[in-house]
């Protein structure tokens, strides 16, 4: 029975014609690109380079930065680059790859997360308790104050090391956060542009929740709004308890929905009247002293922080405030920046507002130039942070010595949450298709999925695991010879609608995605449709594919397609229903695709040809020797189709012939990997105790080279330029009959 193929479709007009340009003038285009930006640095150009992964964005670019400091340096101007990553592992890899082109460089670290180990900061407890009072952290904890405290850890504090080696660089390589916080003093001396790889617009993305209460004339009762001297402003604190009586009113009317300009106006919250103006200016005069020394204790800090708890509050107040007054401004763009939600709990209900928007950039980013590198970016994302942002794009290659082949089916985080079984399967598939690539002394494959996922594909002999959103830009895969992409980053609807709501998108009502035909083009030229998720909102349908669809993407691209070659090509197998922007070798369907029984077997490393033992060492695929006698029964020579298999394998795989002892006892067959023979028999005898005999006969040679190194070869599944025969599921009233079948034509 033959797979059925998947309908054609219409080209899709986002990848319309098969690329046609050269490895070679796709990194021409990116230099010019990047040239063209740095020739234009006095202008203070800002720009999103956007060229596929592999395109050499960042390697070009540090080549161009080397003669371009020292160049600068011996002119007199500033000099001195910020290149901001999404994480400090790849930070790690930008420097190297800086030091090697001559670049002084550093990663520049900040004081660290408060909830990792081994960060610079040795005192993030008090930093914590500095940020939660609104207090800065240099006179707060640091030090040295007035009267010469300082921090105990001072002296010997990684993060004022930090900051004297990224002072002295000449590129200082950061997390895309400072984007959007501010940049040491020490740090900001030379500075001539800013280059930002991979995507950051994500982190504009400000959504908060606030209960009601902090707005209750209680709270404000504690806090009031401070005159010039310190004291109570009775006055100026009555009149913003009335304007947020009024946001209370118009809150409580738009429960379990979007907080709407209607119910201001009518609440007498108005633009007319200046009042989200008003109220954001009144609220920040809330603002407490915060009396905290370096040298404090714990519990004195903590003390503190409770005094000016209200400092912790006024930024949310202020987002409030300005997302208020888009609101009432902002037409339908600004329609979906706060919701309200009544939140039951035990103690009783609270009302809570969700606030929606967009950070602004940091004040340091103000006067200089911007490069952004980009494989995925999309222009409209990066003008909610830059508006004066220009897109340059590259002509997309093709890649010659990649062969991607897409199989679409439920590879979602959910669906194999709940599909313990496909998990099992996808390991099995993995195993099948490495058999003959993977070298265990080095990581040669790549397997990249969900986070919650990642686990249940470790240990496998020489393969690398990693998960959607911590791969972005990385090299570290870039010689594997084959790689398995499952899945993608896939926000759910609440916070698909939410995200599209704080970028303007209006009142996103949180739906579900449906299913749409789209389509996927082939290598061929051809192309076929394909069932993928997506929202009938467009906002949130651009929040779900900047997210899914780019994840994807970026995942396939960790096996650098473009700087492969003939000695050295890759396949990657992409496990979902996603319209790739690039042309695939092949479509099928996880069912066409998913291994029987008998390549699941050689996938666990023994083929258990008796019933009897297909039960008892494999009872999760046969739940009786009943099942399992049904379906060898059905196979012409199962010692063919695993033969069939395990051809290219590396290792040689032998027939292990064995008896039981007792009465009546016929010799029984497993098939396995040479080398586990012992393994193997004592598993056997530790079931039915010592054998009445024992017999190790071939099966296989076993390989040690790949016949052709244009090639790469999976058992099962065939190759970069040719099908070969392999063990295909038949349906039927069982899962899948052991028998070898050639695979359907075109």
């Amino acid at each position: 029975m033959r797979p059925k193929p998947l309908p054609s479709a219409e080209v899709s007009t986002r990848v319309d014609t098969l690329p046609t340009a050269t490895a070679a003038e796709l990194h021409g285009a990116v230099f010019g690109h990047v040239a063209a930006f740095f020739a234009r640095l006095e202008h203070r150009p800002c720009v999103l380079l956007t060229a596929e992964t592999g395109s050499r964005k960042t390697g070009i670019t540090l080549r161009h930065l080397s003669g371009e400091i020292e160049r600068r340096k011996a002119a007199g101007l500033p000099y001195r680059l910020a290149l901001a990553v999404p994480a400090h592992r790849l930070g790690r890899e930008i420097e190297e790859r800086a030091r090697g082109e001559g670049i002084k460089a550093t990663v520049f670290r900040g004081r660290g997360d408060p909830n990792k180990p081994d960060q610079p900061c040795r005192n993030l407890q008090a930093i914590t308790l500095a940020h939660q009072a609104g207090a800065d952290p240099r006179t707060a904890v640091c030090g040295p104050a007035p009267g010469g405290a300082r921090c105990g850890f001072r002296d010997t504090c990684d993060y004022f090391a930090g900051l004297e080696r990224a002072k002295a660089a000449d590129l200082m390589v950061l997390a895309h956060n400072f984007l959007f916080e501010p940049l040491p003093a020490k740090l900001k001396h030379d500075l001539a542009g800013v280059v930002v790889d991979e995507d950051f617009a994500a982190l504009a993305d400000r959504v908060f929740t606030l209960t009601l209460d902090t707005l209750s004339p209680e709270v404000l009762t504690r806090f009031p709004v401070l005159a010039d001297d310190g004291t109570p402003d009775a006055g100026a604190t009555a009149e913003l308890q009335r304007l947020q009586d009024m946001i209370r009113e118009a809150a409580q009317a738009c429960v379990d929905g979007y907080l709407t300009a209607d119910a201001l106006r009518s609440a007498g919250f108005t633009a007319m009247s200046g009042a989200a103006e008003q109220f954001r200016a009144l609220s920040w005069r809330r603002k407490v002293d915060v009396q905290m020394r370096p040298g404090m204790d714990i519990e004195a800090r903590e003390a503190a922080t409770r005094l000016a708890a209200v400092n912790g509050q006024l930024p949310g107040i202020a987002a409030l405030a300005h997302a208020l007054g888009a609101i009432l401004t902002g037409g339908a763009a600004g329609a979906g920046l706060v919701s309200v939600r009544l939140d039951m709990r035990r103690s009783g209900s609270q009302t809570v507002l969700t606030v929606r928007g967009q950070r602004q950039p940091a004040k340091w980013l103000a006067e200089l130039p911007v490069l952004m590198l980009n494989a995925t970016g999309r222009i409209e994302d990066v003008q909610r942070v830059f508006p004066e942002a220009e897109l340059a794009e590259a002509p997309r290659a093709a890649w010659s010595h990649v062969e991607v082949h897409q199989i679409v089916g439920g590879f979602g985080q959910s669906t194999l949450a709940r599909h313990k079984t496909r998990l099992a399967e996808l390991r099995d598939f993995i195993s099948i298709a490495t058999l003959s690539s993977v070298d265990v002394r080095q990581h040669s494959a790549l397997v990249v999925t969900h986070k919650s996922c990642e686990d249940h594909f470790a240990g496998m002999p020489g393969i690398a695991t990693a998960h959607h959103g911590d791969i972005a830009g990385s090299d570290q895969h870039a010689d594997v010879g084959s790689a398995f992409i499952i899945g993608g980053a896939f926000p759910d609807p609440k916070e698909t609608a939410s995200i599209a709501a704080a970028r303007g998108g209006g009142a996103v009502e949180v739906a579900k995605p449906v299913r749409v035909t789209r389509s996927a083009l082939l290598t061929s030229g051809a192309a076929v449709a394909i069932e993928c998720m997506a929202y009938t909102d467009p906002a949130a349908d651009a929040v779900h594919c900047g997210i899914y669809d780019a994840s994807a993407v970026q995942a396939i691209g960790r096996v650098r397609p473009l700087e492969r070659t003939a000695d050295r090509p890759a396949v990657v197998w992409a496990f979902g229903n996603v319209a790739l922007p690039f042309p695939v070798a092949s479509v099928s369907r996880w069912q066409d695709r998913r291994p029987d029984r008998l390549s699941r077997m050689v996938a666990h490393g023994a083929v258990w040809l008796h019933p009897n033992d297909a039960h008892e060492f494999e009872p999760e695929m046969f739940r009786s020797a009943k099942a399992a006698e049904h379906v060898r029964g059905r196979t012409p020579d199962a010692i063919e189709a695993v033969r069939a298999i395990v051809r290219h394998d590396t290792r040689p795989w032998a027939r292990m012939l064995y008896q039981l002892r007792g009465q009546g006892m016929r010799p029984r067959l497993v098939l396995a990997p040479g080398g586990a023979e012992a393994a193997t028999r004592a598993a056997i005898e530790e079931k039915h105790g010592e054998l009445a005999s024992w017999h190790v006969l071939p099966l296989t040679e076993g390989r040690e080279v790949i016949p052709d190194p244009g090639k790469v070869y999976f058992p099962g599944f065939g190759t970069t330029s040719e099908e070969l025969p392999r063990v295909a599921p038949v349906r039927g009233p069982e899962q899948g009959t052991w028998r070898v079948s050639r695979p359907p034509d075109g």
